[in-house]
């Protein structure tokens, strides 16, 4: 018989050893209560590095409150609901493999849940911390595509489209049960940065009334290297955050091919005007794209990837009415 927690955090991790190794030593410095029952899951999404001898030194290292599972199907969302179906807890945590836990960090969602019975969900601070220290070109702006909410320093109720970020989030294990899992065509999967999954559940459990805060003492330092400080995987990443916002909206409310073609038309119209400003004469355009800041590039392809999916989407939906057509014949 399984034995019953508090809380069940879970990692899930793909070919990152290393950055794993720091996570489960913050873990293992975590100060509980010592009526606190919990757990530590860590979802192997069919990694082919030493994933699974790193962890499994650790469980022969009287890691006790540790345990391994292998997830086969290839995506986030698939490897955060096996951990969901693992999971003891009344609670369910979720945390990245790159992350410093702050002491308290587990006590610190436990207590939360306990001061705010009426909650479902919550959230907690996430910290970037530079590995190599940050770039100064890094505005702060830009902070959130490393996990910053930016709730600032005080509890508070989150009114949707604010939810929390998939490094620092908490459930109610029965929250599951109502809204259902994680959509498994949203989420990272393997190279690719498609995210979307965690605003898609969020705006289910918004749907149904439940109520998601944030507290500023449940925290984790975000680990970032130095590959992910270089310009061009950080207009990457926005780039797929604008794919990833349309594929999101057409799961919540299917718009008409002809509302995303008006709609794209819109987007480029304004996405022209941004990049080559008002002007005609190449000498004052060439000075305006000179004049663009970093984060102005990055807003710019941000819109790029809405306009990309946007453009696939009215494709798509001429096939989806199609296929459904030959169907129906059938």
């Amino acid at each position: 018989m399984s034995k019953a927690m508090d809380i069940s955090v879970v990692i899930c991790t793909y070919n990152r050893s290393e950055t794993l190794k720091l996570t489960l030593e913050s873990f293992l410095r975590m100060e509980w209560d010592n009526q606190t029952k919990h757990e530590l899951i860590v979802v192997d999404n069919n990694s082919t590095d030493d994933t699974k001898q790193v962890i499994m030194g650790y469980i022969k290292n009287n890691f006790d409150t540790l345990k391994y599972v292998m997830e086969t199907m290839t995506g986030l969302s698939y490897a955060r609901n096996k951990g969901i179906e693992e999971a003891n807890g009344k609670i369910v945590a979720f945390a990245d493999d790159d992350v410093d836990f702050d002491r308290r960090w587990g006590q610190e969602i436990v207590d939360a849940f306990q001061a705010n019975p009426d909650a479902g969900c919550l959230g907690g601070k996430n910290i970037p911390f530079f590995i190599e220290g940050k770039p100064e070109w890094i505005p702060e702006e830009l902070y959130y595509i490393y996990g910053d909410v930016g709730f600032g320093d005080e509890v508070k109720i989150l009114k949707f489209p604010e939810h929390p970020y998939g490094l620092n989030m908490a459930f109610k294990k029965e929250v599951f049960e109502k809204v259902g899992l994680f959509n498994p065509e949203l989420g990272r999967k393997k190279l690719s940065l498609l995210s979307g999954e965690e605003s898609e559940l969020f705006y289910r459990v918004n749907q149904l009334g439940m109520k998601t805060i944030y507290t500023p003492f449940a925290v984790v330092k975000h680990l970032i290297p130095p590959n992910r400080t270089g310009k061009e995987w950080i207009l990457k990443r926005v780039y797929w955050g604008g794919i990833s916002e349309v594929v999101f909206e057409q799961l919540i409310s299917t718009k008409s091919k002809k509302l995303i073609l008006k709609e794209m038309i819109q987007d480029i119209g304004a996405l022209k005007k941004g990049i080559l400003g008002n002007y005609f004469s190449p000498k004052k355009i060439y000075w305006h794209i000179k004049r663009l800041r970093f984060e102005q590039w990055a807003h710019y392809c941000y819109k790029l990837g809405i306009i990309r999916q946007k453009c696939l989407e009215i494709f798509t939906i001429r096939v989806q009415k199609n296929c459904s057509n030959i169907n129906a014949g059938n």
